[in-house]
């Protein structure tokens, strides 16, 4: 009985201290933040007719939120000649989602603003 005891309070130390050097290393990495806006800037050129637009931006997204939560990270759809149709169905899903399009030009501006 006191073998099957110490087993699982070792066991709930051992997880306890993971636990809090989890914690420990996501109080000290998370003032890195502090000097730039976003740690990740994840950027897809687009060009041409799309069909599957809207499950790129889906799928692009869903792979931000679950790599790493804690880090801030901004999704950038670099517009090299759409046409009109995959171009409207972009610009609505920049609307419902909040990510950036933009185009060649502009293209070093946007950058240098997020980071």
């Amino acid at each position: 009985m006191r073998l099957a005891f110490f087993i699982v309070f070792a066991l709930s130390c051992s997880l306890g201290l993971l636990y809090f050097f989890g914690l420990l290393k996501c109080i000290i990495f998370s003032k890195k933040d502090k000097f730039c806006k976003y740690c990740e800037v994840n950027i897809i050129s687009v060009s041409g007719h799309l069909e599957n637009i809207e499950y790129l931006v889906r799928k692009s997204l869903n792979t931000l939120k679950h790599e790493n939560p804690s880090q801030k990270k901004e999704l950038i759809f670099l517009d090299k000649g759409l046409d009109w149709e995959t171009r409207v169905i972009l610009n609505k899903l920049c609307q419902a989602h909040n990510f950036t399009i933009c185009g060649k030009d502009e293209f070093y501006d946007i950058i240098r603003e997020k980071l």
